[in-house]
């Protein structure tokens, strides 16, 4: 967590013994630059996502496309920073984590999509 956000994929684990620290594992990334503004609002992202086709191979195996529906996108979503690595290497983008439902299937319940809320695009769609 950092300044009460979370950073998904990060964590610090520290293994002691009676006689100290034994190893420290884990990730951990050093300071990195937050956007001043945020160009993308969240009711924007949630907007712009109605009508999104997900193909349903990816995460259930199901030969479908899945489109978004405006009851698909009523949880609030939150902001995160997501590590992503990309050809410059790791990079902190500062993301809305947007909760979408899926209303066909009930044993899947959806995905979290990670927009950026500076640039707006997509930068993960995960399911939940």
């Amino acid at each position: 967590v950092v300044d009460s956000m979370e950073v998904p994929g990060t964590e610090i684990i520290v293994f002691l013994d009676a006689l100290g620290v034994s190893r420290i594992w884990g990730n951990w990334y050093p300071e990195f630059k937050v956007p001043e503004f945020v160009s993308f609002e969240y009711l924007e992202v949630q907007e712009g996502m109605v009508g999104w086709q997900i193909d349903m191979r990816n995460y259930t195996e199901e030969e479908m496309i899945y489109i978004v529906q405006e009851e698909d996108v009523t949880e609030q979503p939150y902001k995160v920073y997501l590590p992503v690595e990309n050809e410059e290497g790791l990079q902190i983008r500062t993301c809305w984590a947007v909760p979408v439902s899926n209303s066909t299937n009930e044993s899947f319940k959806g995905w979290l999509a990670y927009v950026d809320i500076k640039e707006g695009f997509l930068v993960d769609l995960v399911a939940r």
